[in-house]
């Protein structure tokens, strides 16, 4: 996460993420082996560890995919969300709290996702949960 969102010697990763997603490169493919690969990786150990040895591979998968997600938001997303949470902060100490929010919002998903079965279809994204006034953001 420090590294997707600081303004330091390390800022140039995030930008080549972001360039290298909208417009692939054959460049592209190196850039996850190197870069992106082994933290994947290491970050399937984690959460295969935090789920058990029974846990299903796909399950996994997706819980990692769920994580590197909550980052990448922060890091794409960053001109829109701090214009909408001005007191989001991407400076040492904002970036700590974004990374311990992370960590324990993944755990607690993957502590306690089987523990709601849901019955019948999904409800979809515009009816999943009530109206919001239109000024939500700003209370």
């Amino acid at each position: 996460l420090l590294r997707m969102l600081s303004k330091g010697e390390n800022s140039w990763h995030a930008a080549l993420m972001v360039r290298e997603m909208a417009e692939p490169t054959p460049m592209l493919g190196r850039f996850v082996d190197r870069s992106i690969m082994p933290r994947a990786e290491k970050l399937r150990e984690i959460v295969s560890e935090i789920l058990g040895p029974q846990a299903d591979p796909a399950f996994v998968a997706l819980c990692v995919q769920s994580i590197v997600g909550q980052c990448r938001n922060y890091a794409v997303a960053r001109p829109i969300l701090t214009r909408l949470f001005p007191d989001l902060t991407y400076d040492d100490s904002g970036i700590s709290r974004l990374a311990e929010h992370i960590v324990r919002f993944s755990l607690a998903a993957m502590n306690h996702y089987h523990d709601h079965t849901v019955t019948g279809p999904v409800p979809d994204a515009g009816h999943a949960v009530p109206a919001l006034p239109e000024n939500h953001l700003r209370q």
